[in-house]
């Protein structure tokens, strides 16, 4: 057996139920033995081998699954007062081995496992159960076993137990033929507190649901599925699952797919399922995970796991563009002067219509016209003033509604069912914005009958296909009115019923009104609720300044019997009361009477108090914010500053921004600006979160850059330069697409290539270099400059045959030139007055000294000059 342990802490536990004695008991029973598991779950319907078997039945389980595995015991219903023993009995020689039960072992108890740093608390209960010896455990709202059952609960939580593991034999929900004999409440509070894991036999087939945050039995609600499980993975806290596993050893039965309850489970196995087989589930668990996995005789094989991660979300019902309005709602109006108050206001608050919500006139039979009449005299006679039964109007005492229904009649015309008694109109009639729902549970009607709307009743089916209808056609707002009460502190029971109940949270309808009580309340944003109990998993948002409620996520149950007839007292000591944000009655300091004023747009609703006194409230709904943004130029290039602007509906202001411009950097503002310093294209992502920390979806926009214009240019050094030099030509570029491309044409047929490049001219001249860049994305430029090269300076000189002549030699001169630019042209002055010109030339001197100068002039104008020395010797008389 895998033991929990260290840091690593894991171990494997099985359940399953409704064993026997039969060749596939035993088998399941040995594999049993030859597993992992820590400790097993039996979860009733024992032995099936009538009275007196519980001896040898404990000696087949201690004989092939082992004395030493903990072999847990919860009864069934064949051994609480029988036919097949009692569990006072199989407790005794299978005793609790795990030496931690709290409570009656085989009947009501928990441990925690392991014992040391537990990760599961098992809690094992017998609802639907009669036992000879302790009768019938109820688990009904408010009972013994019920008020144990979420202490047990809770107490896990508090001392931080990962996993709350409930086992059961009785069940609920179900894709077979067996009928809810656990009651609705218990299935309510362990999916109210969100038991990971409800374990369950009875039923001789194996089911495992989908994760869900409500659950109706024989009728199945979509809006309850938090995680379809389909794929075998569940989000732990997100809902809770129920896994069926009565396949011990008894004969496999059938699954009705037709069941309205199938549509609840993710896997099912009965006898009509190939492969089939029998045997139990395995449970790995660890500190965050939970591993589901089937043993079975056959080929069938189920495994899901509960993970630990990001909680459900609830999606917000879609919407559509709608026009904006206000309502005033209200109940309990009497024929008073606080009632007159209440109407005066009501005419002067500039509301559309209003909503009167039950108990009308307070004085008897025969009172409806005289009633109606003090309404219209204040209201006017063309104010819809909508109706909707109280228990003063439904059988009287005072009047009946079909007489009020015909003096203050529907003025919309478009309402669908029983104008004040069940009914719904959609406001605006084009493109509405909200779905008004009037309803009468715990109401009978002298014409009508009784109005119930428990699982199964045509009036809840009505209510749910009315709300149904809204979302799927994208009314945003679902509204619901009544004047009975189930949630409140006033001196009223639940007279709705918790069915009634469970539907409107899990439909996640946006507002409930209801007038019973004289009192003003109303509750936080609730995802389910049970009467006469707090389920603190229930609660979501307040409705304070920093927790406003949210659509989708919640519902809001708004107490307003306030038209004019007396206020109530709320009692503080109420276990109800920790459900409410916000309450008024007697004794409140400024509590009057009057209205609540609703004013609704497609993106919120704001509720207002309108009260005779002090006392005032305000609330709103919203939207989660939904986000987009725009920026401009709308095609930039590299270098531009480039605006962002956000805009956001819904939600509640003010919000904050955060910009991720796809390059690295951010920003933090509403409007901002960026200049993108590459060129390229950008995913611009823009997330927006409200003050009540809400975030809107992100957007994300792709924004191409340009590069900016390619552009070139070089310099070159000397600027002057002359034949011979070697020229140094340095590039710019800027613009275009990195890295570049660079090809010179120096104008004398060379080029090169490169970022800095160098050359030398061999002659003097003006030449055109030319520069071509290409950059990466295939863009070019081409910039020419001309280059004067100056030539080399001229230089000449000369050489004088002989050198040293005597008078009467031939004397030779020969010029010599570089430098300038030529052809030269030569001068020659030989000192003695004679002169003559050309690269060469000859001379005959007399005796002397004389100073020979050679002019040399270049193409160009250029000059240079030389003189020497030559001395000429006399001749020699011999």
């Amino acid at each position: 057996m895998l033991e929990a342990r260290g840091a690593d802490r894991m171990f494997t536990f099985a359940a399953a139920g409704d064993i026997g004695g039969t060749k596939n008991s035993i088998s399941t029973l040995t594999r049993l033995g030859h597993s992992n598991a820590s400790l097993f779950l039996a979860l009733g319907d024992l032995s099936y081998g009538g009275t007196g078997s519980e001896a040898a039945w404990c000696n087949l389980v201690i004989s092939t699954a082992g004395s030493q595995l903990p072999f847990e015991l919860i009864a069934g219903s064949h051994e609480d007062n029988g036919p097949d023993g009692l569990i006072d009995n199989f407790v005794q020689c299978l005793p609790d081995r795990t030496g931690g039960v709290q409570g009656l072992y085989g009947k009501q108890y928990y441990f925690d496992y392991p014992q040391t740093s537990p990760l599961v608390r098992f809690i094992l209960i017998s609802p639907g159960l009669t036992f000879t010896n302790g009768g019938k455990y109820s688990y009904a709202v408010g009972s013994a076993n019920f008020m144990w059952l979420s202490s047990a609960i809770d107490g896990a939580r508090s001392n931080g137990i990962p996993w709350v593991v409930v086992g059961m034999h009785e069940l609920c929900i179900s894709s077979d033929a067996n009928a809810c004999t656990v009651g609705q409440d218990l299935t309510d509070l362990l999916i109210d507190k969100r038991v990971d894991l409800v374990l369950q036999g009875n039923s001789h087939t194996y089911q495992r649901s989908k994760e869900l945050t409500c659950a109706l039995r024989t009728l199945f609600i979509p809006e309850c599925i938090s995680g379809a499980g389909s794929p075998g993975t569940y989000t732990k806290g997100a809902g809770t699952v129920f896994v069926v596993a009565g396949t011990a050893g008894k004969s496999i039965s059938p699954i009705n797919p037709t069941d309205s309850e199938n549509a609840y489970f993710a896997r099912t196995m009965g006898s009509e399922t190939t492969g089939l087989g029998y045997g139990f589930v395995s449970y790995t668990v660890t500190p965050n995970n939970l591993y589901i996995q089937t043993s079975f005789s056959g080929a069938q094989s189920d495994s899901a796991r509960i993970i630990t991660g990001p909680g459900s979300v609830p999606t917000p019902p879609p919407t559509i563009a709608g026009s904006s309005f206000s309502f005033a709602s209200t109940g309990r109006f009497a024929r008073t002067a606080d009632t007159a108050a209440t109407l005066n206001r009501i005419a002067s608050s500039g509301t559309d219509f209003a909503l009167a919500n039950g108990d009308f006139s307070y004085a008897g039979a025969g009172s409806e016209p005289a009633w109606c009449s003090f309404v219209t005299s204040r209201v006017g006679a063309s104010y819809a003033f909508e109706l909707v039964a109280g228990d003063h109007e439904d059988n009287g005492p005072d009047g009946l509604i079909d007489n009020y229904a015909a003096c203050l009649p529907d003025h919309f015309g478009s309402l669908t069912g029983v104008y004040a008694k069940q009914y719904y109109f959609d406001y605006p009639a084009t493109s509405p914005t909200a779905r008004m729902i009037s309803i009468s549970p715990g109401l009978t009607f002298t014409n009508g009958g009784s109005y119930a709307y428990k699982v199964g009743t045509s009036n809840l089916a009505w209510l749910i296909t009315a709300i149904d209808g809204a979302r799927a056609s994208g009314i945003p707002w679902v509204i619901v009115a009544m004047h009975m009460t189930c949630f409140g502190t006033g001196p009223n029971p639940c007279a709705v019923g918790q069915d009634l109940v469970d539907v409107l949270t899990a439909k996640r309808v946006d507002l409930v009104l209801q007038a019973q009580d004289g009192l003003y309340q109303r509750t936080k944003q609730l995802t389910c609720g049970i009467r006469t109990l707090y389920v603190s998993q229930c609660v979501g948002l307040d409705g304070s300044a920093t927790q406003p409620y949210r659509r989708g996520s919640g519902t809001v149950f708004v107490t307003e019997g306030m038209g004019g007839k007396g206020i109530e007292l709320s009692n503080t000591a109420d276990p109800e009361l920790p459900y409410f944000a916000e309450t008024m009655g007697k004794g409140t300091v400024g509590a009057g009477f009057g209205f609540v004023k609703y004013t609704v747009t497609p993106d919120h609703i704001t509720a207002q108090t309108s009260f005779a006194n002090s006392y005032s409230d305000t609330f709103s709904i919203v939207g989660v914010p939904s986000a987009d943004f725009a920026f401009s130029p709308d095609s930039p290039i590299v270098g531009d500053s480039v605006s962002f602007t956000a805009s956001v509906f819904g939600g509640a202001p003010p919000y904050t921004f955060a910009w991720d411009f796809g390059d690295g950097t951010a920003a933090a503002s509403g409007a901002a600006s960026h200049t993108y310093g590459n060129a390229g294209t950008f995913n611009v992502a823009l997330m927006v979160t409200d003050f009540g920390g809400a975030a809107a979806q992100r957007v994300v926009k792709s924004i191409s850059v340009a590069p900016a214009p390619l552009v070139a240019d070089f310099a070159f050094s000397p600027d002057s330069p002359i034949a011979g030099d070697p020229v140094a030509f340095t590039p710019s570029v800027a613009g275009g697409v990195s890295p570049y491309t660079l090809s010179w044409d120096f104008g004398d047929e060379s080029s090169a290539s490169g970022d800095a490049v160098a050359h030398v001219y061999g002659s003097a001249g003006t030449f055109d270099v030319t520069l071509t860049v290409l950059d990466s994305g295939g863009a070019s430029t081409t910039i020419v400059k001309s280059v004067t090269v100056a030539p080399t300076p001229l230089v000449a000189d000369f050489t004088v045959d002989p050198a040293s002549p005597g008078e009467g030699d031939i004397v030779t001169f020969v010029a010599s030139a570089n430098g300038g630019t030529g052809p030269f042209s030569f001068a020659w002055d030989f000192g003695d007055g004679s002169v003559d010109s050309g690269p060469s030339t000859t001379h005959v001197y007399v005796a002397g000294a004389y100073t020979v100068t050679l002019i040399v002039t270049d193409s160009g104008g250029g000059t240079f000059s030389v003189s020497k020395t030559v001395t000429v010797a006399r001749l020699t008389q011999s």
